[in-house]
């Protein structure tokens, strides 16, 4: 059974939450400026009229879905600037303001993000009605059009909808989970769980598990502790399996892994398996059965966001043409010490997912599908000028590579409202009434009385800057 409550959020630093406010330095981003082109040769008046209805609309929309773009998203940025410093009633203003703005392709921008902060406000429901609306939405999305995919290819990759990374997909599903466990739905958490089992293994199956850069261990430990709490054994133990085969191939392995691999392997009879997890894991003979237990979560710090880095390259027809591709920066708040405490027991969070690293691997990993796309494109923009010469002249051949020098800009979405780091405790404790202290960096940021019964497991969550 499984006892749960509301956390406090995250109130501001002025309200004493004992959490760091981050403001990141330089968190705006401006859309690319467009730059003046040398011009080429001698133009006549009546040059560009040659050039076809098809270039002149796809000029027009470009340069207007990119000033509609930009103005969204700096309504955007200025939500998740005050999410880090602490405001989080003024970015849950502004987002709400955001989501009357966008649709279409930055759609799943809002709805990630507002789901986030309605978590960190303690609107439970309202977080999970955005977030089902996020699963939606990439389901829908996992289908690409096919005309979409053809205007990302000859303006940006910003001209697509976005999707999300696999990693931000995952964690939808896990966001849910945890919002269920505020409200109080055990039986909705579990069955959140089976989703994200289910999504789990179509992204192996669709990029491999070495896709999710570490995060699917995490993920498969953390739905173990929620069906152990809901009574759900045996699926229990499937995902701790899961879990220590995971955390096998690489990565820090929470000590809660093998020591809850072996209580519930005992529990369930099976001394084989004890046996070997033992053999791997000598520490976890320890593994206490306790009465009740205790998890706290804590999500610290701002995963890193993207920025689009350019550089200009010369042409063999004498002009310049940009080549844009994403990079990481910012980010902070994520390595800290969680400290937690009930009653008479005190232990450490453990660092269960590294949000910032598992951002940096998926860019790294893509990098190279990225420039061979980056390099197709300019491409393909070339062919398109000199084609514009040949039928409409210069002034036709300038305005084609005016537009693809302003719209070639890098994808610098995601879902930046994540923390660097997830910190998770599982206490065994005593049935009885008790204080629950949570401390960061030496400083608490929470205590509050607990009435803990036998059998249960008592959750709490909370957010510092």
């Amino acid at each position: 059974m499984l006892s749960v409550g509301e956390s406090r959020g995250s109130p501001s630093p002025r309200e004493g939450d004992g959490g760091r406010a981050y403001v990141p330095s330089g968190a705006f981003r401006p859309c690319a400026p467009t730059q003046a082109l040398p011009r080429r040769g001698r133009e006549t008046a009546g040059a560009g009229g040659g050039a076809s209805t098809t270039l002149r609309w796809l000029l027009a929309g470009a340069v207007a879905a990119s000033l509609v773009a930009c103005a969204g998203r700096a309504t955007l940025h200025g939500a998740i600037d005050a999410l880090y410093a602490g405001q989080v009633t003024a970015a849950d203003v502004t987002l709400a303001q955001y989501g009357k703005k966008v649709r279409g392709n930055d759609w799943l921008l809002y709805l990630l993000n507002a789901g986030v902060v309605k978590q960190v406000i303690g609107d439970y429901r309202e977080s999970n009605r955005l977030l089902a609306a996020a699963e939606e939405r990439v389901e829908v999305l996992l289908t690409r059009s096919v005309s979409r995919e053809t205007a990302s290819f000859l303006v940006n990759d910003q001209t697509r909808a976005y999707a999300g990374a696999a990693y931000e997909q995952a964690l939808i599903n896990y966001y849910k989970a945890v919002n269920y466990l505020l409200l109080g739905e055990v039986g909705e958490a579990v069955v959140e769980c089976r989703r994200l089992d289910v999504r789990l293994g179509d992204l192996a199956g669709r990029i491999g598990t070495a896709g999710l850069f570490g995060e699917e261990a995490f993920l498969r430990y953390f739905t173990g502790v929620i069906y152990e709490a809901a009574g759900e054994a045996p699926d229990a133990m499937v995902a701790y399996r899961n879990a220590l085969a995971l955390y096998g191939k690489g990565g820090a392995m929470p000590p809660d892994v093998p020591a809850a691999a072996v209580r519930l392997a005992r529990h369930l009879g099976f001394a084989d398996e004890v046996a070997a997890v033992l053999g791997a894991f000598p520490l976890a003979a320890d593994a206490p059965v306790a009465a009740a237990t205790v998890v706290v979560v804590v999500d610290a710090g701002r995963a890193p966001y993207k920025v689009s880095e350019s550089v200009i390259i010369p042409t063999p027809h004498g002009f310049p043409a940009r080549l844009s591709l994403p990079r990481l920066t910012g980010g902070s708040g994520g390595r800290r010490a969680v400290a937690v405490t009930v009653g008479e027991v005190r232990d450490t969070a453990y660092p269960v997912e590294d949000v910032a690293a598992v951002a940096g691997r998926e860019l790294d990993d893509r990098r190279g599908r990225d420039l061979a796309r980056l390099v197709a494109r300019a491409v393909a923009k070339e062919l398109a000028a000199q084609e514009a010469r040949r039928k409409g002249g210069d002034v036709a051949e300038v305005l084609v590579r005016v537009a693809n020098i302003a719209t070639e800009v890098a994808d610098t979405r995601s879902w930046e409202s994540l923390p660097a780091q997830i910190y998770l405790a599982r206490l065994p404790v005593v049935a009885g009434a008790a204080t629950l202290e949570v401390a960061v960096d030496g400083r608490r940021i929470a205590q509050e009385p607990l009435e803990i019964h036998d059998g249960t497991t008592v959750f709490r969550k909370y957010r510092v800057f």
